[in-house]
């Protein structure tokens, strides 16, 4: 991550406290909807 940020990329993080893998690939977890967020983000 600090080498992209020297490079000058964009960086950013978001931290999801207390979630294991699969609940960022189940539909049906909040995690989830933060995943889906953050990756709709990247098109802006």
């Amino acid at each position: 991550m600090d080498a992209a940020a020297k490079a000058g990329e964009t960086v950013g993080w978001t931290l999801l406290e207390e979630v294991g893998h699969f609940p960022l690939i189940d539909p049906a977890a909040d995690a989830c909807a933060v995943v889906a967020e953050e990756i709709a983000q990247l098109a802006w």
